[in-house]
C-alpha cells in the first residue's frame, strides 16, 4: 500500500485501540485487585484520543482543495472506504508533497507499525474486540497479561513513535501547503517556456518551408522595413512628449487588460493632447491615456490593478526588461499572471456559490 492508503488504516486502527482499553478499563473496575491500573488505562486514552484527533485533522488539512468538502467528511468518516485507494486522490497527494512524499510514507508506515503493536500486545481483533471468555481463568489471564504490560510501560515506545510521527507530519504538510502556490508558479514558468520553444520551433520550420527564393523580392521588403523603422526613429525623436516604454509587448497587454476592465478602446478615451500626429507611434500615446486613466479611475480588484500597473509602468525590478530573459518572464508570471488567475478563480467561486 501506499502511504496515502496506510493514512486511512491508521485512521481506523487508533480507534479500534482505543476501544479495546476502554474494555480493559471496564473489566480492571471490576476487580479490586486490578483497579490501581486505571490511571494507567486513562492516561493512555487520552494520550492515543488526542493523536487520533490531531492525525485526523492533518488528514483533513492534506485532503483540503484537492477534493471536495463532502468527499473528506466521507473519507474520514470511513477511513477503511475505497476513496483512500483512488489513483487520483493519491496522484493529487504525491503532487502537493512534492519531494517530501518517501518522508510523508516512510512516517506513516512507522506509525502503522506502532499501532499494530500496540494491538498485539492488548490482544485486539480486527474489530476492535478483545478475546474475551466466560472462563474465569482465561479473563484473569488477560488481566494479568495487560497489567504486566502496563506496569512494564511497553506502550511508552509506540506512544512516542505516534506522538513523534504526528508532529513530523504536521510540520511535513504545514510546509508544503505553504510552499505550494510557489511551485505552481515555477511550475507554470516552465510551462511557459516550453510552449515557446515549441513555438519558435514550429515558426522557423514554417518560415525555412516558405522561403522565397525571389532575391528582388527579398530586397523590396527589406528596403520597406528599413525605411518604415528610420521613420519611426524621427517621429520619436522629433516629439519628445510621448513616454518611452521598456518593453512595448508587456506594454501593450496592459493596455488590453484596462480596456477589458473599462468596457472601453483606448482611443476612445483620449483627451486632446494624446491624441497622436499623423505618423508617431500610436503605442506611446496609447500609453499616456493608459496612465492618466490609472490615476483617475477606480477597480475593483486590486490584484487586477496591480497587474495592469506592472505592465503598463513596467514595475519590474530590474533595468532591462527582455521577453527573452527566462528570469524575466518567470517574473511576469509570478506577478501578472498570478494575480490574474486569483481574480479569476474568485469569480469562478462566486459564480458557482450564486448557482
Amino acid at each position: 500500500m501506499s502511504g496515502f492508503e496506510v493514512a486511512g488504516v491508521v485512521l481506523g486502527t487508533i480507534p479500534l485501540v482505543i476501544s479495546a482499553l476502554e474494555q480493559y478499563q471496564k473489566g480492571i473496575s471490576t476487580m479490586r485487585k486490578w483497579r490501581n491500573y486505571q490511571r494507567e488505562l486513562r492516561s493512555l486514552i487520552w494520550n492515543l484520543e488526542t493523536e487520533r484527533v490531531r492525525f485526523q485533522d492533518i488528514c483533513e488539512k492534506l485532503l483540503v482543495g484537492l477534493v471536495s468538502p463532502c468527499q473528506i467528511e466521507s473519507m474520514v468518516e470511513d477511513p477503511f472506504g475505497p476513496a483512500w485507494h483512488e489513483d487520483t486522490i493519491q496522484a493529487k497527494i504525491k503532487t502537493r508533497l512534492w519531494r517530501s512524499f518517501s518522508v510523508f510514507e516512510n512516517t506513516i508506515k512507522e506509525i502503522e507499525k506502532a499501532t499494530k503493536e500496540m494491538m498485539t500486545q492488548l490482544n485486539v481483533q480486527s474489530g476492535g474486540n478483545i478475546k474475551w471468555q466466560e472462563e474465569t481463568n482465561f479473563v484473569v489471564r488477560e488481566f494479568r497479561r495487560a497489567s504486566f504490560v502496563l506496569k512494564r510501560s511497553d506502550y511508552a515506545e509506540q506512544i512516542s513513535t505516534i506522538k513523534d510521527g504526528i508532529t513530523s507530519l504536521e510540520s511535513l504538510i504545514n510546509r508544503n501547503i505553504q510552499m505550494e502556490p510557489e511551485r505552481k508558479m515555477r511550475s507554470q514558468g516552465r510551462l511557459m517556456r516550453l510552449v515557446r520553444e515549441a513555438s519558435g520551433s514550429v515558426y522557423r520550420a514554417l518560415r525555412f518551408g516558405f522561403q522565397c527564393n525571389w532575391a528582388e523580392l527579398r530586397y523590396e521588403h527589406a528596403f520597406v522595413m528599413k525605411g518604415l523603422h528610420e521613420k519611426l526613429e524621427d517621429t520619436q525623436k522629433g516629439n519628445n512628449s510621448a513616454p518611452s516604454s521598456r518593453c512595448p509587448p508587456l506594454l501593450a497587454l496592459g493596455i488590453l487588460l484596462l480596456e477589458l476592465n473599462l468596457g472601453r478602446t483606448i482611443e476612445s478615451l483620449r483627451i486632446r493632447n494624446e491624441t497622436p500626429p499623423p505618423g508617431a507611434p500610436r503605442l506611446m500615446y496609447d500609453s499616456m491615456t493608459a496612465q492618466r486613466l490609472l490615476q483617475e479611475r477606480q477597480m475593483d480588484s486590486l490584484n487586477y490593478k496591480s497587474a495592469v500597473q506592472r505592465c503598463i509602468w513596467g514595475e519590474f525590478a530590474r533595468q532591462k526588461l527582455d521577453l527573452n530573459d527566462e528570469d524575466f518572464r518567470q517574473e511576469i508570471n509570478e506577478k501578472v499572471v498570478a494575480s490574474l488567475e486569483t481574480d479569476l478563480k474568485n469569480a469562478t467561486w462566486s459564480y458557482d456559490e450564486g448557482i
